[in-house]
């Protein structure tokens, strides 16, 4: 499924940029972040990969639901109706959380005539197995003819990432200024149809945590906010999403758990607010499995609700 976070889900934070041509960078943001390359690719990906997976939420890419049974017939679980907009995202927490990262980029000189540089970004999804993305961009620094001093400068990045044979703009401020980092990223289909990203980050805090701002626009008006963080321990990686569109929001907290045979399960600890009020809370318990009958992998959910509403749904699991 090369649908990442998403994230959708959103997702970005401190962007110092590699020290290709003499420029120097940030080299640890801390935490879950290793550096600061890390940390902007991550970003742009996962802001690129929201609005790919909303320009392409056609027929196609929804949920193909191969198996549904509940322990009721007459239960109705809403979380069923938000399967296909949490499902980007499981990569996501696959890939950072478990016990590894699974998150690495590649910065190089830019194979594309209009771009300096090129990052090979590399994730693992859920089979395991490693995807790659490629982003050219330039990084234009304020005085750019002077040495630029690490710790505090404002630059302005724009470049391209093509997925799935779709192009995709990005453009993006970055400040840095006595330890403290900011970016704004926009990645673009076109003028109406956008996603923006903002975050800070302390990068000499103790607290190693983040959060990841995205604003989803389709024909130049906003329809969904999504709120992505994480914090991380000496013992442990959290991951929390929230994704608000009108009066309803939805909050996720994630764990990964491993079993003898390293697969990996994701628990979902969930809600879901309209005009405030809860309509439903739960868990949900997400692995892939293979179906022998249609020799293809699927998503098994098996959700609990706290009011004792149970439905175990296999998904259409897609690369």
């Amino acid at each position: 499924m090369k649908k990442l976070l998403a994230l959708v889900i959103v997702v970005t934070a401190a962007l110092a940029l590699m020290g290709c041509g003499g420029r120097d960078q940030i080299d640890d943001t801390g935490g879950i972040f290793d550096d600061s390359d890390t940390l902007f690719g991550f970003s742009a990906l996962s802001t690129v990969m929201k609005l790919h997976n909303d320009v392409n939420d056609t027929e196609m890419y929804q949920s193909q639901i191969m198996n549904l049974s509940y322990t009721n017939e007459d239960d109705t679980i809403e979380l069923l109706s938000e399967i296909d907009a949490l499902k980007p995202y499981l990569e996501l927490v696959s890939t950072f959380m478990g016990g590894e990262h699974n998150f690495d980029v590649d910065v190089t000189d830019s194979s594309h005539e209009d771009y300096e540089h090129q990052m090979v970004i590399s994730t693992t999804n859920m089979e395991g197995n490693v995807v790659r993305y490629t982003m050219h961009y330039n990084e234009t620094f304020d005085n750019d003819d002077e040495e630029v001093d690490p710790e505090e400068y404002d630059s302005v990045i724009e470049g391209i990432m093509i997925i799935d044979d779709v192009t995709y703009t990005l453009e993006g401020k970055r400040q840095i200024d006595e330890g403290e980092e900011a970016l704004e990223l926009v990645a673009k289909l076109d003028d109406d149809n956008y996603v923006t990203l903002d975050y800070e980050i302390e990068i000499d805090s103790d607290d190693h945590s983040v959060e990841f701002d995205y604003e989803m626009f389709k024909d130049n008006q906003l329809v969904m906010l999504i709120e992505l963080e994480f914090k991380e321990s000496d013992e442990e990686t959290e991951i929390s999403m929230k994704f608000i569109q009108g009066t309803r929001e939805i909050e996720y907290d994630f764990e990964v758990e491993r079993d003898e045979n390293n697969e990996r399960t994701i628990e979902i600890e969930y809600k879901i607010s309209v005009d405030g009020s809860v309509v439903e809370e739960g868990e949900a318990e997400v692995k892939i499995t293979f179906n022998e009958d249609t020799e293809q992998y699927v998503i098994r959910y098996t959700i609990e609700t706290t009011d004792g509403k149970t439905v175990t749904v296999d998904v259409d699991y897609r690369d």
